[in-house]
């Protein structure tokens, strides 16, 4: 017995060191700080709003964007403004009838009756990310919401 006395021991030296190297702490990752979102807008056609004439884009509006439709929707026109933080609002000249102002606050849509709709995707203190498309809308009315608020009139 006396033989397998230090053979026991050295075994569990081995088995001790191996556990200790296990037991230490890995090396902690590095971490960056990712870009907000609310600073960080950008938009597929940048700030051309001329690329929203043919009823299909998505813009950054810094402050002030127009494009006209020329009688596309039963519309003439479409002029945005931008008020930092999350205001956006649309003053939609409208060939027959009423011209119809709606104001978004932070995201969400206006869907006009003639079948365009206008959604506010994100906002920041660089602008609004906004994208113009066609939709099938309530052809009876025109609609729209928004996450911190929404108004909508003609006159």
């Amino acid at each position: 017995m006396k033989r397998l006395g230090p053979a026991l021991l050295i075994t569990t030296a081995l088995v001790s060191g191996c556990t200790q190297q296990q037991q230490q702490p890995a090396p902690a990752p590095s971490i960056s700080p990712s870009p907000s979102t609310v600073d960080a807008v950008a938009a597929a056609d940048g700030t051309d709003a001329k690329a929203c004439e043919d009823g299909r884009c998505q813009i950054l509006v810094a402050q002030q964007s127009d494009f006209a439709l020329d009688g596309k929707f039963n519309c003439d026109g479409i002029l945005i403004t931008f008020t930092a933080p999350k205001e956006v609002e649309f003053d939609v000249s409208v060939q027959d009838g009423d011209d119809l102002h709606a104001t978004v606050k932070g995201t969400g849509k206006l869907a006009l009756a003639y079948g365009l709709t206008l959604t506010v995707e994100q906002t920041g203190p660089a602008g609004a990310v906004l994208r113009v498309a066609p939709a099938k809308n309530d052809p009876d009315n025109h609609t729209g919401t928004g996450t911190e608020g929404f108004s909508l009139w003609s006159g």
